[in-house]
């Protein structure tokens, strides 16, 4: 019987995305089901029996061992060493350098050419589904159906910062439509981008381009979302399924990649169309 949809618990309410002098509060929603790894996780055992446990994490001071033992949330000074002096900080102070001059579940939304975007930023690794409140009034409703408008057009970038949780640091977003639904995408900021090596253009003869195009062409095929499930989950469950009834799961082999067989790239592209053909 197929799993009852479950509606996803907010990882923020109330969030005010606000344009100029037009503002929608919504709720902020994972796009990532939630739980959806839990599967593929196991507990640490007790190396003497089978006993789930949970790491102990403690701290003594290598200077002086009488000072702790102390668990890692009981350590609450903060300090870096600067030119061989350790300057310590306050809370205060730390929480002030984290948030700066975002406010806590609110986005400013500022609008840029997206083709300059593009080229100096990257997709984060989390996404949110943008979910208008329970009790979202009309004028809200029509808030929400012109910032999907505006952050549907290719042309544009709606970005921002945001805080999730207070204390936090600040995340770089953009504003994207998913099917029909605004969604928050995190970017990575252009000053956090690893520096990439320059690579010269690379020559391509007529011909082979005109091999790869035809190539690429006969390998299209439509796409199934059903083919693209998460396997270590489904491989997790099927080892579990089988060690419970007594029985060991196979255990398939790492894929290899063969080595091509020739070095021109025309002949390689070649035999790979004449297999693409045959198959």
């Amino acid at each position: 019987m197929a799993a009852k949809p479950v509606r996803q618990r907010s990882a923020g309410s109330d969030f005010a995305f606000s344009l100029g002098l037009v503002t929608l509060k919504a709720d902020l929603v994972p796009a990532k089901q939630t739980g959806s790894d839990a599967e593929s996780q196991f507990n640490t055992l007790c190396n003497d029996c089978p006993t789930p446990t949970k790491p102990n994490q403690v701290y003594v001071c290598p200077n002086d061992a009488t000072h702790g033992p102390y668990k890692m949330g009981e350590l609450t000074r903060r300090g870096k060493e600067v030119d061989g002096t350790l300057v310590e900080v306050t809370a205060e102070e730390l929480a002030a350098v984290k948030t700066g001059d975002v406010a806590e579940k609110a986005f400013a939304i500022s609008i840029f050419p997206a083709d300059q975007v593009d080229k100096v930023t990257l997709p984060g690794d989390a996404v949110y589904r943008i979910r208008p409140r329970k009790d979202a009034s009309p004028a809200e409703y029509k808030t929400y159906g012109l910032l999907r408008e505006l952050a549907a057009d290719p042309t544009k970038a709606l970005l921002g910062e945001f805080i999730l949780k207070s204390g936090s640091t600040p995340k770089m977003g953009r504003l994207l439509v998913f099917n029909g639904q605004i969604v928050l995408q995190t970017l990575i900021r252009p000053s956090d981008l690893a520096p990439t090596d320059s690579i010269d253009d690379v020559p391509l003869s007529e011909k082979e381009q005109a091999l790869a195009t035809t190539l690429a062409n006969s390998l299209i095929e439509d796409f199934d979302p059903a083919t693209w499930t998460n396997k270590v989950r489904e491989r997790a469950k099927a080892l579990l399924a089988a060690k419970a009834d007594g029985n060991d799961a196979a255990v398939a082999a790492a894929t290899t990649v063969a080595e091509p067989t020739t070095t021109d790239l025309a002949d390689l592209l070649g035999a790979m169309l004449e297999n693409a053909q045959a198959a």
